[in-house]
């Protein structure tokens, strides 16, 4: 099958999903291509050459010329429409359900509507809706209204969280019999790399703690450093941090040691080196890079983490330093509590393993009813729409 996916942007060698999900679709043995921008988002003036070229996993790789930026959020191309005609496809992967380049692939379907449409949406309340006025302009009038034009054209939007699902649902207005929950997933390939390494003799005298991410404003950062301040564990921070308050605070405190921005590779040799990996307030993509390591977590439960804590790890629900605390007191009391939670972290990394979630994207291809991922989550008592914090904003 020729599977044609389109990114306003892309970066190579990273951990998203549109990285990520192209590749193993390809190990199933289709014929994929991505075609995106020649923006790059790492530079903030950094332009990428245009033309075609194939990444290191073989995939064709089309970066198009930019009209116009609408800077992170979308892009115009040139000669999309064109491209997508020169790849024939049988299938089309739009990432991104805001975009303006939504009314190109809706007129590619128009003209030939034998090909498979589909588009998926990472917004959620707190990484889009956090400003009310903006969410209201911005998601519940202009998108909802351009994308009332076209949704008949798309064959299913898929919400890469449960609370991505509804997003799509109140807030765009996209109907719910065209939503499926297809997760961003585990990578198994990439963690089985690192799985194997010597551990650092020095990480194994003390509970190991790691969280990671960029730190322009708080993330829970502070609850997590003052939580555990007077705790026998060592917390290593990975990311960028752009908040000199957080900085100040980080420097300050003796059991924590900041290693700064770390590629892919460094990512998974840290996670390889911890016991265990906390992110106290928004879902990010580092999550399931730990789940593929077998790593037990702890997150913040609302709509966009209730899916990937089963035995695995524990849920916060005020990630006040206090609940932090009281946490890792627990742990430390219960020393055998952390074999126990591998044990089941295993079983969560092959449930949203890549090669499931890609098999699943494929298998919509076929027949558009729910599949096995979302039959499970859309069932399960912590995947409930009604639950505390489920659908608001984390503070």
């Amino acid at each position: 099958m020729k599977i044609v996916h389109i990114s306003n942007y892309f970066n190579d060698s990273i951990g998203y999903h549109e990285n990520i999900l192209p590749r193993y679709q390809k190990l199933l043995g289709h014929d994929v291509c991505l075609i995106t921008s020649d923006r790059d988002t790492l530079k903030p003036k950094g332009n990428i050459k245009c033309g075609a070229y194939y990444n290191e996993e073989g995939i064709l790789i089309k970066r198009l010329k930019t009209k116009y930026e609408y800077k992170y959020r979308f892009v115009i191309f040139e000669h999309l429409y064109e491209s997508i005609e020169d790849e024939k496809p049988d299938y089309i992967f739009h990432h991104g359900i805001t975009q303006p380049s939504l009314f190109t692939v809706s007129e590619y379907k128009k003209k030939h509507p034998s090909v498979f449409l589909v588009a998926d949406n990472h917004a959620d309340l707190n990484n889009s809706g956090k400003n009310i006025i903006w969410k209201f302009l911005f998601y519940n009038t202009f998108c909802r209204m351009n994308l009332k034009k076209i949704i008949n054209d798309f064959d299913l939007v898929f919400g890469v969280t449960p609370a991505r699902c509804y997003f799509a649902y109140l807030e765009l207005g996209i109907p719910k019999n065209k939503i499926r929950f297809l997760p961003q997933g585990c990578d198994i390939n990439e963690a089985e790399k690192y799985k194997k390494i010597d551990r650092n003799k020095e990480d194994n005298n003390y509970l190991s703690i790691i969280t990671g991410g960029k730190y322009i404003e708080d993330k829970g950062l502070v609850s997590l450093i003052e939580g555990i301040r007077y705790l026998p564990v060592k917390l290593k921070i990975f990311g960028v941090i752009k908040n000199n308050y957080l900085f100040n605070l980080i420097k300050k405190q003796k059991n924590i040691n900041y290693v700064g921005w770390q590629d892919r590779e460094g990512i998974f040799k840290n996670y390889a080196n911890s016991d265990v990996a906390i992110w106290p307030k928004l879902h990010t993509t580092l999550i399931e890079d730990a789940i593929a390591m077998d790593l037990p977590i702890i997150l913040r439960y609302y709509g966009s983490t209730c899916h990937l804590i089963r035995g695995n790890g524990f849920y916060l629900f005020s990630g006040r330093k206090s609940e932090i605390n009281y946490v890792f007191r627990y742990i430390l009391d219960n020393k055998g509590i952390i074999e126990d939670f591998k044990k089941y972290a295993k079983k969560m990394r092959s449930i949203f393993s890549y090669y499931e979630i890609a098999k699943e994207s494929i298998n919509y291809y076929y027949d558009s009813s729910p599949k096995k991922l979302h039959n499970i989550f859309f069932n399960d008592p912590l995947f409930k729409f009604e639950n505390i914090n489920w659908y608001k904003l984390i503070r």
